[in-house]
C-alpha cells in the first residue's frame, strides 16, 4: 500500500502490478527480470523493491552486490525491509545478513552489513519491531532481538534465540507478527508457532506461557528450566490443532485472529482462547 492508497502486488514472474484501493483496476504494470519478494514505500515516498537474485531497486536506482566492495549490497536476494523509529531502512538479505541503507549526498545509498555469522544466520527472511523500538529479525538459525542504536554502535549487541540454545522449537524462522495486544508470534519451519512478549522497557524477550500462562493453552507448554534471565516457554503445534508445523507466513486480522499459512493449508488461530480453525480449499478454486 503506497501513500496514494494504491495496492502494489509483485509476483514470481517479475511482474509488479499497481491496483486501485479496491483492487478493481490495474493502474500500472511493470516488468522486472527476477521474482519480486517485497515492495515498500518509505516516509519520503521512495519505493523499495526487493527481488530474487537481482538485488534491490530504490525508485529508479538499481543496487546489486559488487564483489570486493564492502559498502555494496551484501547479497542479491532481498526478502524484507523495515524502517525503524528513526526512519533508517533495514534490509533482510537471504545470504548476506542484515543490511542498513546509508543515504549519500547524491541521493544514492551504500550499505552496512550486520549478522555476518554462519550461512544460516545470514539467511534472513523477516524483520519487525515492537512498541519499544526493539527489532526482531528471523533467520534460518533463530531469532535475533536488538535495539537498532545499540547494534549500530556495536554489531555484537543482539540476543539470539534458537533451537540449539533451547529457546525455540525450531531454528528456521520465516514469520513474525507483533499483534494488537503486544504479543510477538514466531512462525517456524517444523516447530509451529511460539509466542513471546517483549519486556515492558525493551530488552530480552520473555515467554509468558510457562507456569502461569496469561490465557488458556490447550496443549502442553514447553518444559520449564531455561536460564533465569531468558524466557520461559509457550508453543502451539499440530498437537494443539495447528494444521502443519511448517509456518512460512502469518498475518493478524481486525478481530485479533492470526491467519497462518502452513505447508498443508491455512489455520485461523484465536490467541485469546488458544483455538484453531482449519481452512481447506478445493484444487478447482486455487
Amino acid at each position: 500500500l503506497n501513500s496514494k492508497g494504491e495496492i502494489l502486488v509483485g509476483n514470481r514472474k517479475g511482474q509488479l502490478y499497481t491496483y486501485d484501493s479496491n483492487l478493481q483496476k490495474v493502474l500500472r504494470t511493470e516488468h522486472f527480470t527476477a521474482p519480486i519478494f517485497k515492495v515498500v514505500e518509505d516516509a519520503e515516498g521512495r519505493r523499495w523493491v526487493g527481488s530474487n537474485w537481482e538485488g534491490l531497486y530504490i525508485d529508479n536506482r538499481h543496487y546489486r552486490h559488487q564483489p570486493g566492495d564492502s559498502t555494496s549490497l551484501a547479497f542479491d536476494k532481498v526478502f524484507d525491509f523495515f524502517s525503524d523509529y528513526r526512519g533508517r531502512m533495514w534490509i533482510a538479505t537471504f545470504g548476506g545478513g542484515l543490511n542498513l541503507a546509508i543515504p549519500q549526498a547524491d541521493g544514492s545509498y551504500t550499505f552496512r552489513r550486520f549478522m555476518k555469522g554462519n550461512l544460516s544466520q545470514q539467511e534472513i527472511r523477516v524483520i519487525t519491531a515492537d512498541k519499544n523500538n526493539w527489532m526482531w529479525v528471523g533467520t534460518d538459525d533463530g531469532l535475533c532481538v536488538f535495539h537498532p542504536d545499540s547494534l549500530i554502535a556495536n554489531p555484537e549487541n543482539y540476543r539470539r534465540y534458537t533451537y540449539s540454545n533451547d529457546y525455540l522449537p525450531a531454528s528456521e524462522v520465516k514469520a513474525i507478527v507483533y499483534d494488537s495486544k503486544g504479543r510477538m508470534w514466531i512462525g517456524t519451519m517444523g516447530g509451529g508457532i511460539t509466542m513471546l512478549k517483549p519486556q515492558p522497557r525493551g530488552g530480552a524477550a520473555r515467554f509468558p506461557c510457562g507456569s502461569k500462562p496469561d490465557y488458556p493453552v490447550s496443549g502442553p507448554a514447553w518444559k520449564p528450566g531455561s536460564p533465569a534471565s531468558g524466557p520461559a516457554r509457550c508453543r502451539f503445534s499440530t498437537d494443539d490443532g495447528l494444521l502443519n508445523d511448517m509456518v512460512p507466513y502469518m498475518i493478524e486480522d481486525k478481530e485479533g485472529k492470526l491467519w497462518i499459512r502452513t505447508k498443508s493449508g491455512i489455520s485461523r488461530f484465536t490467541p485469546d482462547t488458544g483455538q484453531f480453525q482449519t481452512l481447506l480449499f478445493a484444487r478447482s478454486i486455487l
